[in-house]
């Protein structure tokens, strides 16, 4: 699981969001707890202008997981 969040990591750092949402999602669905691969995922949606997938994604981790940062990502997507 983190060897899948180190590389969406890297994805997202070079602007490669599709890459990066893959490796999240994969990342999340062998430990679906683990913060960062929600948040990597939403963020690369989010920057392909996928904004109500973005969204969804934050919302569905919210629902089993307490998480401030989700929490403020989720706020500034939907004043966005």
């Amino acid at each position: 699981t983190l060897f899948r969040s180190m590389i969406a990591r890297a994805y997202y750092k070079k602007g490669d969001f599709k890459n990066s949402a893959k490796w999240a999602k994969k990342a999340n669905s062998i430990n679906h707890e683990r913060e960062e691969g929600w948040i990597l995922y939403a963020k690369s949606a989010y920057a392909l202008g996928q904004k109500k997938r973005a969204i969804k994604i934050l919302k569905v981790y919210l629902n089993f997981k307490s998480s401030e940062k989700a929490r403020k990502l989720l706020m500034k997507f939907n004043k966005d």
